[in-house]
C-alpha cells in the first residue's frame, strides 16, 4: 500500500514537472518572439474593432437589408420597400421595391442609389389601355409596375417623350440619349428603350413614402397633398437654362441634355 502511494506521488510530481516545463516553454517562446506574438494579437483585434466601429457608425441604419410594407390605395396590392445603408456616415442607400398581389410576388426591382440623404417616393396610379400601373417617382428614379402582370420597367424621359426599358440588374443603371431633338434613341441600363406614350401623363397621386424623418412611412394624399418632384427631363431642362448658346444656330442645334 505504501508502495502504491509512493508511485502515485511520483506520477504527480512528474505531471507537475511537465506542466511546469510547458509553462516555461510558452514563456520562453513569448519572450523570444514577443514582437511577433504582439503583432499577431493586434491583427486578430483589428477585425473585431472594425465590426464594432461599423455598427456604431451606422447606428440603427445597419448594413443589412431592411424592409417596409404598405398597402397601395385604390388597389388590392401592397408594395414592399427594401433599403440598405451603403455608407457609415452619410445617408446613402441602395433600394429595391417589390409588388405583392394576393399570393403573387414580383421580383425585387432595383431603384437608383439614393446618394443625397433621406427622401420621399411618390406613388401614382396610371390607367391606360385597360391596364393599371403603379408609377414610382423620386429625384433619382422613375419606375412603373403593371398591377396585373407585376412586371416592372425602368423609365427615362427626354423632351416630354417617355421611354421604358427592362428592369435593371443593379442599383446604378441610369440612362442616356442618342440623336438630336427630332430623332431620339434612349439607352436605359444595358438595353435600348422603347417609346411609350402611356406614361407621359403623371397619373393620379396616391400618396408618398416618406423617409425624411427616419424610418419610412406611407403618407396618403388624404393626410398630405402632393409635393412635386422633378422628373429627370425637368431636372435636365433646369440645367440647360443656365447654359446659353453662343449663337442662334447653336440654339437650334442644341438638344437638351439628360443624365
Amino acid at each position: 500500500m505504501l508502495t502504491t502511494a509512493l508511485r502515485a506521488t511520483a506520477k504527480s510530481r512528474r505531471a507537475l514537472c511537465r506542466a511546469f516545463d510547458v509553462r516555461n516553454m510558452i514563456k520562453e517562446i513569448f519572450l523570444r518572439h514577443k514582437f511577433a506574438v504582439g503583432f499577431l494579437c493586434g491583427l486578430s483585434v483589428i477585425p473585431i474593432l472594425m465590426v464594432i466601429f461599423w455598427f456604431l457608425a451606422f447606428g440603427r441604419h445597419t448594413v443589412f437589408w431592411q424592409s417596409y410594407q404598405t398597402d397601395i390605395p385604390e388597389t388590392k396590392s401592397q408594395l414592399v420597400f427594401h433599403w440598405k445603408a451603403i455608407h457609415p456616415f452619410l445617408a446613402e442607400y441602395d433600394r429595391k421595391v417589390q409588388l405583392i398581389s394576393g399570393s403573387r410576388r414580383s421580383q425585387q426591382y432595383w431603384l437608383q442609389t439614393n446618394t443625397g440623404g433621406r427622401h420621399h417616393l411618390n406613388f401614382y396610379l396610371i390607367e391606360a389601355e385597360n391596364e393599371k400601373w403603379l408609377r414610382l417617382l423620386d429625384r433619382y428614379s422613375e419606375f412603373v409596375i403593371n398591377l396585373d402582370t407585376l412586371q416592372g420597367y425602368s423609365v427615362g424621359r427626354m423632351s416630354g417623350k417617355t421611354f421604358i426599358g427592362p428592369p435593371a440588374k443593379e442599383a446604378n443603371w441610369g440612362y442616356f440619349w442618342m440623336g438630336g431633338a427630332d430623332k431620339i434613341e434612349a439607352i436605359i441600363g444595358e438595353a435600348k428603350g422603347t417609346y411609350d406614350p402611356r406614361f407621359e401623363k403623371p397619373g393620379k397621386f396616391l400618396g408618398t413614402l416618406d423617409a425624411r424623418s427616419g424610418m419610412p412611412r406611407f403618407v396618403p394624399t388624404s393626410e398630405k397633398p402632393e409635393e412635386h418632384i422633378m422628373t429627370q427631363d425637368e431636372q435636365a431642362a433646369e440645367m440647360n437654362k443656365s447654359v446659353e448658346p453662343a449663337t442662334a444656330q447653336d440654339a437650334k442645334q442644341q438638344a437638351p441634355v439628360s443624365f
